[in-house]
């Protein structure tokens, strides 16, 4: 198997040094740099800076490495099955994860060790330098605009460490602003989630503060502004308004994840692309251009095919085919004239399945016939790419298209692209508002305040792909399930939909097998062409819904902490 690592760039005010931060991150008096030598000269500065960003969720395949297999988020739920059977995304599907050996059990001490580095950062840079000298002796002035914007960031990457942080555990030690020392009393115990989140909320109000609304210039790439930080907390109070974290379903946190996601939408230059600009191969756009409407934050990686060799159909030379997208995503989205395929009256026409769906499918998932490089892909039984063609052949009868460049070669690996990994964008607010407003108020009304019904906002989402609106008498609880199937489908193989589950506390899904289809082709006397469609099994999964919403703190730091730090319930 081909072993890839996508990596971020991060452009600093004009300057990507290339630096890496790993041999003076944590200077001591052994021949290495010194923090003032670090910080007093503007590429190392930089580099550091930069390697704060880098600390950030990888996005893509986020799950493994090099030894273990990179797995995409999506293939530990039922959104995809991973086709490399080896791969440690398989512990998450069989339920045989433990506080021992998980697949994120680094993060803990990853963010935590992130939060130590930014630490460093603030304690030094009042006084850091970032610009070239020249420039710092003419102007000093523009040195501290730097300055500032940093701090700004950084209160934003604070935010975003901790937020993983609580994502995973609930609530989570808050460690003191600054740099801990081995005379601290470093076992500190668990914050309230409550407290936890008011502490990211904070971080990210600051600094929205101090950020601009957005940028446009090429050397600001990757850079947080205020729409990325108000978006971060508007996740976040979504997440603490969820039936995970708010047992009591207290209308108050759901006020909260609504007003913080009319924050975001009130932010002036940000919108939906229209379905001219994501249609076909074009909705690679969305993870290559920066500058689009849509896009609230983003990370930059480094111009590359990675992606493609690993999630590129098998047919194709050098591609892998690792995420194989289930038959229960397909079935998710609705045909074209809005009605569920499990509806009798919905025109679904099972010996045709792909015909007449909502446009989504045929941008986000390679089924059979599709167009990858000129060639349609096969995945019929003995197709090019079809089931059990080789060892990394789809497992489920489809591929992954939502992301990928299919124009690549990636036999000539040539038209290597930039792309970037979109942790926030516009249709995600839209639906967080839905989800909140429909919670409050119900799905048609409209209080005052407000400029958009709970409806209003996922229509605007469906009605940019050409879907019909939903009904105007759908009530509530109806409409609660249509938000919940929106996100499944307008955010699928984004990262959503492992967490969106949990906070619903809907781990039942988790609980049961996951489908694919094969697909049979015959050829007749006269050369005519046919298929057929059987849906199958393609393997049971396991979610203990008394324990598996939360993750358990590693035991490794559970001990360091002399039991200070308390495990998370039945683990």
């Amino acid at each position: 198997m081909k072993k890839i690592k996508l990596y971020f760039v991060l452009i600093l005010f004009g300057m990507f040094t290339g630096i890496s931060c790993e041999d003076y991150l944590d200077p001591e008096p052994d021949g290495r740099k010194t923090e003032k030598e670090i910080f007093n000269n503007y590429q190392y500065a930089l580099g550091y800076f930069a390697d704060l960003y880098n600390q950030l969720p990888a996005g893509f395949h986020s799950i493994g490495d090099e030894t273990t297999g990179y797995a995409m988020e999506a293939s530990a739920t039922d959104e995809a099955k991973h086709s490399d059977n080896a791969s440690i995304v398989k512990k998450y599907n069989d339920g045989s994860w433990n506080k021992q050996n998980f697949p994120d059990q680094y993060i803990y001490s990853k963010y935590y060790a992130a939060l130590r580095k930014l630490s460093i950062f603030l304690e030094n840079v009042d006084n850091a330098v970032f610009v070239e000298p020249n420039t710092y002796n003419r102007n000093p002035e523009i040195n501290q605009v730097y300055q500032e914007r940093m701090k700004a960031e950084s209160f934003f990457l604070r935010a975003f460490y901790y937020f993983e942080l609580v994502k995973r555990f609930g609530g989570v030690p808050i460690v003191p602003e600054r740099r801990l020392t081995p005379d601290d009393e470093l076992d500190i115990p668990r914050s309230s989630f409550d407290d936890c989140v008011r502490y990211v909320v904070a971080n990210c109000d600051s600094a929205a503060q101090r950020l601009p609304d957005s940028y446009s210039d090429v050397t600001q790439l990757g850079h947080a502004s205020k729409a990325s930080a108000l978006a971060l907390k508007s996740r976040m109070l979504l997440y603490a308004a969820s039936p995970l974290f708010n047992e009591n379903n207290e209308p108050s946190k759901w006020e909260a994840a609504l007003n913080a996601a009319k924050e975001v939408l009130d932010i002036p230059g940000y919108d939906l692309l229209t379905n001219s600009e994501i249609s076909g191969n074009q909705m690679f756009a969305v993870w290559s251009n920066v500058y689009n409407k849509e896009i609230l934050f983003a990370m930059q990686y480094t111009n590359n095919n990675d992606l493609e060799y690993l999630d590129f159909p098998v047919g194709f030379e050098g591609g892998e085919g690792l995420t194989n997208p289930t038959q229960d995503l397909v079935n998710a989205f609705e045909m074209s004239n809005g009605r569920p395929i499990s509806l009798d009256n919905s025109g679904y026409n099972p010996a045709n399945p792909y015909n007449r769906r909502d446009a989504r499918l045929a941008y986000f998932i390679g089924y059979n016939g599709q167009i990858y490089n000129d060639r349609p892909v096969e995945t019929f039984v003995g197709g090019l790419d079809g089931l059990n063609k080789d060892q990394y052949a789809t497992k489920t009868g489809y591929y992954l298209k939502k992301f990928l460049n299919l124009t690549a070669d990636l036999k000539e690996n040539t038209k290597a692209e930039r792309r970037q990994w979109v942790h926030f964008r516009y249709a995600e607010i839209l639906l967080n508002y839905a989800e909140a407003m429909n919670e409050i108020y119900g799905p048609t009304v409209l209080p005052d305040g407000y400029t958009m019904t709970a409806k209003e906002a996922i229509d605007r989402v469906r009605r940019r792909v050409l879907m019909p609106v939903l009904p105007a008498s759908i009530t509530q609880e109806e409409f609660r399930e249509r938000v919940k199937n929106e996100r499944r489908v307008e955010l699928c193989f984004e990262g959503h939909r492992f967490w969106d589950v949990r906070r619903w506390k809907d781990g039942a899904v988790f609980n049961q097998p996951v489908h694919g289809m094969r697909i049979t082709k015959q050829v007749d006397e006269a050369q005519k062409v046919t298929y057929t469609y059987e849906e199958f099994e393609v393997e049971k999964r396991v979610f203990d819904v008394t324990k598996m919403y939360l993750m358990p703190i590693p035991q490794s730091e559970i001990i360091k902490s002399k039991d200070v730090l308390k495990q998370n319930p039945n683990w």
